[in-house]
């Protein structure tokens, strides 16, 4: 998953980055909900609308495919 990283900054200023290890979306989704939760998750979506009213969002499948980036519904790699 070169074309992703996920990154979590702290109050404090630190960042972590936690995508070391992951080539596949689904390595990334077994990391956040583990491997044993029971029905698998098909993937994560994180949608925003901005203040022009443009609707993004960054999808990460559960399976080989790499992330992408839709804005207003195009895909974008």
């Amino acid at each position: 998953m070169k074309n992703f990283e996920f990154r979590i900054s702290f109050v404090n200023g630190d960042a972590s980055f936690l995508n070391e290890g992951w080539s596949t979306g689904k390595d990334f989704l077994e990391h956040v909900y583990g491997d044993d939760t029971g029905v698998p998750v098909t993937g994560i979506s994180i949608s925003v609308e901005t203040e022009s009213g443009k609707k993004v969002s960054i999808v990460v499948p559960n399976n080989q495919s790499d992330p992408y980036v839709l804005v207003d519904g195009r895909k974008f790699k």
